[in-house]
């Protein structure tokens, strides 16, 4: 997808829908489910607001620099 088009609100708000999802589940049945957010390209800057909504939307957000974290990640919840 271009990283400068709307389609970045779009990818946003569906992003939050699906943590509010996973949250609810995990109220729900006790899951031990965590959502991982993989941000990369460079036209996240141009798309800030979107950007925090996504950050603001995951348990985890890492970028290209901090996607060696993953497995701390998973290491940490498993």
């Amino acid at each position: 997808m271009n990283t400068t088009s709307s389609s970045q609100s779009t990818r946003a708000t569906d992003m939050i829908a699906l943590y509010e999802s996973l949250q609810h589940r995990r109220m729900q049945a006790g899951a031990k489910n965590y959502f991982v957010n993989v941000v990369d390209g460079g036209g996240w800057l141009a798309r800030r607001k979107d950007l925090k909504r996504m950050w603001q939307a995951c348990d985890y957000c890492l970028n290209i620099n901090t996607l060696s974290q993953l497995e701390q990640i998973v290491e940490a919840v498993v």
